[in-house]
């Protein structure tokens, strides 16, 4: 009894003597347990959110890419598999080109899909009738394939595989005029 109550005197009298240094150890005990805990809560919120919007948007587990390309029949079989929720065909192009500045920027140019890598709407809706198609900012790029795989009920191809020049260039000087408006602005 006699030796407990020395040490807690001692102790006490240590403290009191280095009270800003026995401050700093605890204060970074503190910070420690604090980071620690962040770490730990944060970590399946992080995994739930990026979870989530994986699933919202359908985006894919496995790319599967060819250099010669695939045909639908390989599609349809890789689709047929049991383990295989959805598989879908697409096109990517690399695209180097000269401005009219002599510059020589690159671009990557994706196909959408329908079931896979759903895009996600921020401003506005899809179209519900023709008319508002032609007024639609980005109707020089679609030409108007919304309406009609709503008619048809089919997909129309990217009028980027007809055309990928074109297309970038339009979507180039469109980029450069949004450009000298902000400066001029």
């Amino acid at each position: 009894m006699f030796m407990k109550s020395k040490l807690k005197v001692s102790t006490f009298r240590d403290i009191k003597s280095t009270f800003g240094r026995f401050a700093a150890i605890l204060a970074i005990i503190a910070l420690g347990v604090g980071f620690f805990s962040g770490v730990r809560i944060t970590t399946p919120a992080m995994v739930k959110t990026l979870g989530g919007f994986m699933e919202d948007h359908e985006l894919y587990d496995y790319r599967i890419v060819s250099t010669l390309g695939w045909e639908e029949c390989d599609v349809e079989t890789l689709r047929g598999r049991d383990d295989v929720r959805a598989a879908e065909g697409a096109y990517s192009l690399d695209i180097m080109f000269k401005d009219d500045y002599g510059n020589a920027p690159v671009m990557k140019v994706h196909s959408l899909t329908e079931n896979v890598n759903v895009p996600e709407i921020l401003e506005g809706r899809l179209p519900e009738n023709d008319s508002e198609c032609m007024e639609c900012k980005v109707f020089p790029i679609c030409k108007g394939g919304c309406p009609h795989k709503r008619m048809t009920g089919r997909r129309t191809c990217l009028p980027v595989r007809y055309d990928p020049d074109g297309f970038v260039l339009k979507r180039y000087s469109l980029w450069q005029q949004k450009n000298k408006m902000e400066k001029s602005s």
